[in-house]
């Protein structure tokens, strides 16, 4: 029996696992045509609730902690992010199927192939860490970025939530593949990729 956690208007909801998203938008130098558009609902739609599902989940209240394990969903709006494994520090409490205080989110951990998925964006890695109070979010191990056929690759991913700024790293070189579609008469930039709107990908 899978538990669900229901969390409604608190930081998790503006700056939590949405980060990851973000990030893959806001990776201008490594996405030099990354779409903000796909995350937009997101920046203004900060009351919608955080629905997390997984195959168990442990509150260790004295911890102030909420550890989901096995199959973790987590969705807000059209944004969804997958993990075996999700660590929640917390300020306020937390009640599983009711909504969540409105103290705010301290630290998110996700371990275990780490998905998030936004419209035509997805950004992928090992692991990732929501640091609250720097605003910051990390991205580690064997990160991919992609929209439609674009593809980033790099072992860190590292996002200023404050400034927007992002840097990819690798341990050798980034790679970088970037689609571009051809129209009928052999030109690029004219066929269905979504390049810089993000909003149609074929």
């Amino acid at each position: 029996m899978r538990t669900a956690l229901k969390i409604g208007k608190i930081r998790l909801a503006r700056i939590g696992f949405l980060a990851i998203a973000l990030a893959a938008s806001t990776a201008a130098t490594a996405f030099a045509q990354a779409n903000g558009d796909a995350f937009s609902g997101f920046r203004t739609n900060n009351n919608t609730p955080i629905q997390i599902e997984a195959d168990s989940l442990e509150v260790r209240d004295a911890e102030k902690l909420a550890v989901f394990k096995g199959n973790v969903d987590v969705q807000q709006g059209e944004t969804t992010m997958k993990a075996a494994k999700l660590n929640v520090y917390y300020d306020g409490s937390v009640t599983p199927g009711g909504a969540g205080s409105n103290q705010g989110i301290r630290r998110i951990e996700a371990t275990g192939k780490v998905l998030v998925t936004s419209g035509n964006n997805q950004a992928t890695g090992d692991s990732a860490v929501f640091n609250m109070k720097s605003q910051e979010v990390v991205l580690t191990g064997n990160v991919i970025l992609t929209q439609c056929d674009s593809i980033v690759r790099g072992k860190k991913l590292t996002v200023n939530l404050n400034t927007g700024q992002a840097q990819l790293s690798g341990s050798g070189r980034v790679q970088a593949l970037f689609s571009q579609k051809q129209s009928p008469g052999g030109k690029p930039g004219s066929g269905g990729n979504a390049g810089a709107n993000g909003k149609k990908c074929s």
